[in-house]
């Protein structure tokens, strides 16, 4: 539905260009960017607002969404799909902490094993978007560079009595590194599919 909206939308704005597919493919690949994030900043502020969940929210925008895009992980394969999927993360992330109350040990053991292991599995490609060494070492380095900042931040604000950043991280963390291991199996999924199809054009 939004692919074709966007469609639409890219067809009168390329009206007057001249474009070969690959490069129409990128123009709507960029709407489809734009349009995405308005959207989903926009439910995200709205539902924090509206639910009082104003420190949940600022939580997930300034430490998940950073933190996502330069570990990586799994993709939806369409634009309606991915908005779906964002928002259902969003309401997990800023909803599950509210449930636990825990320690300071323990959520810093967890913010640590977790970061730990977020840092060591990134950055995870997708097919649409695959990384050369260079990049894939930049976005390792950015990635733990955000985590030790995250992790230090939660322990300044549990001092401070917001102890609920450190159960909001924790979340933040366990859901990036499932969507990472996700993103794993899926690339080993379809590496195996394309060796097969290479396999069974040489037969």
């Amino acid at each position: 539905m939004v692919r074709l909206f966007l469609d639409k939308i890219g067809k009168i704005i390329t009206k007057n260009m001249i474009l070969t597919d690959e490069d129409y493919e990128v123009y709507i690949y960029v709407f489809e960017y734009i349009f995405q994030n308005i959207i989903f900043w926009t439910c995200a502020i709205t539902i924090g607002v509206v639910c009082r969940k104003v420190k949940e929210m600022l939580v997930f925008l300034l430490v998940f969404i950073p933190l996502r895009k330069t570990s990586g992980g799994v993709h939806a394969g369409t634009v309606d799909v991915c908005l779906l999927f964002s928002v259902l993360i969003y309401f997990i992330n800023i909803y599950i902490p509210e449930l636990w109350n825990i320690s300071f040990t323990v959520g810093k053991i967890l913010e640590i094993t977790l970061a730990t292991m977020i840092v060591i599995l990134s950055p995870v490609d997708c097919a649409n978007l695959k990384l050369d060494q260079e990049r894939k070492k930049k976005k390792k380095i950015f990635t733990g560079i955000l985590s030790i900042f995250y992790t230090s931040i939660s322990t300044i604000f549990y001092f401070y009595t917001e102890t609920k950043v450190t159960s909001n991280i924790v979340v933040c963390y366990t859901t990036i590194l499932l969507l990472l291991l996700i993103g794993i199996e899926k690339n080993k999924k379809v590496l195996c599919e394309s060796n097969f199809q290479r396999e069974s054009k040489k037969i």
